[in-house]
């Protein structure tokens, strides 16, 4: 996906959320932080806990034709005329043959060469 993308970021600072180590940092309820980003839970109270609530957009860059195609390859269902059509898609396939204890090991990873003008060799 190209363009921009929401992201909201949610954490409250209690020990639910967090290790005692970085709570020790961060102070149980978030009383050490300061910034625009924190707010306070209770703001008619002196001592309210604090969350971060952060809103963003994101600019996403162009997705390289490359990794499209081999997103394609990968999610495709292969059906053989006679036989029909395969319960799994091509990545979920090479995952079962190359399973440890198969004794089929993985490839050295997808790759996607251009030979056309759409056009593009996936192996």
């Amino acid at each position: 996906m190209t363009g921009t993308q929401p992201l909201e970021i949610t954490a409250y600072f209690t020990a639910a959320w967090h290790n005692k180590e970085v709570l020790a940092i961060l102070g149980q309820g978030g009383k050490n932080l300061k910034g625009k980003l924190f707010e306070e839970t209770d703001p008619d109270v002196i001592d309210s806990d604090k969350i971060l609530s952060a809103k963003f957009k994101l600019s996403l860059p162009p997705v390289p034709r490359e990794a499209l195609a081999i997103s394609t390859v990968k999610r495709a269902v292969l059906s053989v005329p006679g036989w029909g059509r395969s319960a799994t898609n091509i990545q979920e396939n090479i995952a079962l043959f190359t399973h440890p204890g198969t004794g089929v090991k993985p490839g050295k990873g997808w790759r996607a060469e251009q030979t056309g003008t759409n056009l593009q060799n996936v192996s």
